[in-house]
């Protein structure tokens, strides 16, 4: 009895041909999900600057009032009153229990390097009323204040309002790869 113990030519030609395939496809597969991640990640940086520059102008915007929001083309932006010490979250009050303005709260959009921007700069005096509130910044210009990027890759930046007392924050953000997100969101002063 003759027992078969080798492939023969073809069946090894055929077997090799198979794993070929089957290592191509699964390189493929491979290769696809990967680039799809890497689109996922860019797209989700996007959004995730967007939302950064939308929610830090709605903080600053609540922690004031609605006669507090200077818009100010110098900076392609807005300034906002804060009763706080720049870079602080502690609310200051007179003896009177009235909210001490005293600093500015400043964002801007810089088109020529596609950033949202953010600033502060205390006031020359702070006060309950008047003064600085009603004229803006009086010693250093906002486009001379020092600033910290909030997000990159902005193509468009508007903050418009306040319409009955909301002000609506708009960012468009897109990359070298051609993704666009836009992430929008209306909120009130709270003071």
């Amino acid at each position: 009895m003759w027992h078969r113990k080798a492939l023969t030519l073809v069946e090894t030609i055929v077997a090799s041909f198979l794993l070929g395939l089957t290592c191509t496809l699964m390189m493929s597969f491979f290769v696809y999900s990967l680039r799809q991640t890497q689109r996922n990640l860019l797209r989700q940086e996007l959004i995730l600057g967007g939302e950064k520059v939308v929610d830090q102008v709605l903080a600053a915007y609540a922690a004031s009032r609605e006669t507090n929001l200077l818009a100010n083309s110098s900076i392609n932006g807005v300034l906002i009153a804060q009763a706080s010490a720049p870079y602080s979250s502690k609310t200051l009050f007179d003896s009177d229990g009235n909210l001490i303005w005293s600093s500015w709260r400043a964002f801007g959009y810089d088109p020529a390097r596609r950033q949202v921007w953010r600033a502060w700069q205390s006031f020359v005096t702070p006060v309950t009323s008047g003064g600085e509130l009603t004229t803006g910044p009086t010693s250093v210009l906002p486009a001379n204040w020092s600033r910290r990027t909030l997000a990159s890759n902005v193509s468009s930046f508007s903050v418009t309002g306040p319409s009955n007392g909301l002000i609506r924050v708009r960012g468009v953000l897109s990359d070298s790869q051609g993704y666009t997100v836009e992430v929008a969101s209306s909120g009130d002063a709270l003071n």
